[in-house]
């Protein structure tokens, strides 16, 4: 089932909108309630103050009577925030029932004392309390709050107002920033698909873009970058082999048809195939590096480290070398010395020397020398190998380890398939060792490959 298409911009929005929203109408709530409950307690809180003070100055007053009890009532009553009112009952001061305060307030349901040392809440934010003074003196207060109430109810319909309009600016102010920030991807997205010529750039102006804009757009120059270098690196390996393979299976069909134009003896046969062969070795090495150099890293699939002898096996390896060096008219010469016993992967190692001689064969002139010399020490196996031939120049000396790369080729010779050295940086590395390069005693160039004498696991390269 294929997945519903969906806009980051609208997506976002209504994310910020809901989450706006939410979080707004959290806050409100719990505003609400809290100032709300502080008003309930604080309307409880002052009627039984304003009782306790009424006793207080009853007490103070000496023998009150009922002109005594409306001028401390009513004085109470003035400095009240809220409106107040009193009803007495008295059997030994003479009355029944006295009002004073804001007497409109008391309706029939007041008209009975309350109950005792206790506060009545009313829904509209009225407070009825009922205390006893002295004797069989009863004193009922009501307390209308309701002003407050209102106030809280006008504030709550001025704070939801606000609310909606900055709920609808910020979903505006959302949708256009949103809008904006898609558009510029979408520009992005379609010079992106504009792109055809290698080396060209995505074309949108993020002068004034956010930093996550320009990030894309500079991740996406160096994509560009990365895959018109691979590209580029895929293209000329195509060149190369066509043009490596061309010429030794040419070189293979001509001699081949030659051979079969006449009848001719054994021995002539017998060099024909031997010619044949040694072209079919070298179409062989060049397969095998390209499929190391370009086989998937699999752990688990990873060469099993082997106990190996490196100057025992380098000597059978390089047999095709010798063979090689004594055709080129190059002398081969291969010392050692110390224990060269190292664990890890052998098939990678020897590969890796071969190369290298192989490389050092290849550049030297006829006549000139390759040495290589295989040395164990405390902290490792140490190859060396000199050639008599053109060098490395500095400015190449880091380039020339990178797969399908190839410099410049000394006059009449075939540059390769840029695969041998970076089949050795790739085994240096995997054994967590180093190849180095310099300028050999012999005029040439000198590789030193330095491997740790034991390796627990292979370390992973990562993927050109």
């Amino acid at each position: 089932m294929s997945a519903r298409n969906w806009s980051l911009s609208r997506r976002l929005t209504l994310w910020f909108v809901l989450g706006t929203t939410g979080f707004a109408l959290t806050m409100a709530a719990v505003t609400a309630v809290y100032v709300f409950d502080s008003i309930e307690h604080e309307l409880d809180v002052l009627a039984e103050n304003r009782v306790k003070e009424l006793r207080v100055r009853l007490i103070g007053a000496g023998a009150p009577n009922a002109e005594v009890f409306d001028r401390i009532a009513n004085e109470i009553a003035s400095a009240s925030p809220d409106p107040l009112a009193w009803r007495v009952w008295s059997v030994a001061w003479g009355w029944v029932e006295h009002d004073c305060g804001a007497k409109e307030l008391l309706g029939p349901e007041f008209d009975k004392p309350g109950p005792k040392d206790s506060t009545v809440r009313f829904e509209d934010g009225r407070r009825w309390r009922t205390e006893v003074l002295q004797d069989d003196l009863q004193v009922g207060l009501l307390l209308d709050g309701s002003a407050r109430f209102e106030r809280l109810r006008s504030f709550q319909a001025w704070a939801g107002s606000v609310l909606v309009v900055a709920v609808a600016a910020s979903s505006l102010v959302s949708f256009f920033l949103m809008r904006r920030a898609s558009r510029l991807l979408k520009s992005v997205a379609d010079s992106a698909r504009r792109v055809r010529e290698p080396g060209s750039r995505v074309d949108v102006d993020v002068t004034h873009a956010p930093d996550e804009i320009r990030e894309v757009v500079d991740a996406l120059h160096e994509l560009l970058a990365n895959v018109h270098a691979a590209t580029e690196r895929h293209r000329v390996l195509y060149a190369s082999m066509a043009h490596e393979l061309r010429a030794p299976i040419q070189n293979l069909m001509g001699a081949t048809e030659v051979a079969l134009l006449s009848r001719r003896d054994g021995d002539a046969y017998r060099k024909v195939l031997v010619s044949n062969l040694e072209e079919l070795r070298e179409l062989g090495d060049a397969i095998d590096n390209l499929m190391t150099i370009c086989a998937p890293r699999d752990p688990q699939k990873a060469a099993p480290l082997e106990e190996f002898d490196v100057v025992d096996q380098a000597r059978l390896r390089l047999e095709r070398e010798g063979l090689r060096a004594e055709r080129a008219g190059v002398e081969l010469h291969i010392d050692a010395h110390g224990d060269t016993r190292m664990r890890g992967d052998r098939e990678s190692v020897l590969r890796a020397l071969r190369n290298l001689v192989a490389n050092a064969i290849e550049w030297s002139p006829k006549g000139g020398q390759v040495q290589v010399e295989i040395a164990g020490t405390d902290s490792g196996i140490v190859a060396v190998v000199d050639d008599s031939g053109p060098g490395v120049p500095q400015a190449l000396r880091e380039r020339i380890f990178d797969p399908f790369y190839r410099g410049p080729s000394a006059h009449g010779r075939r540059v390769g398939y840029g695969l041998g050295l970076a089949i050795v940086k790739d085994a240096a590395t995997r054994h967590a060792g180093r190849i180095e390069i310099e300028t050999s005693p012999l005029g040439g160039a000198r590789f030193r490959l330095t491997l740790p004498r034991r390796i627990e696991s292979a370390h992973e390269v990562p993927a050109e």
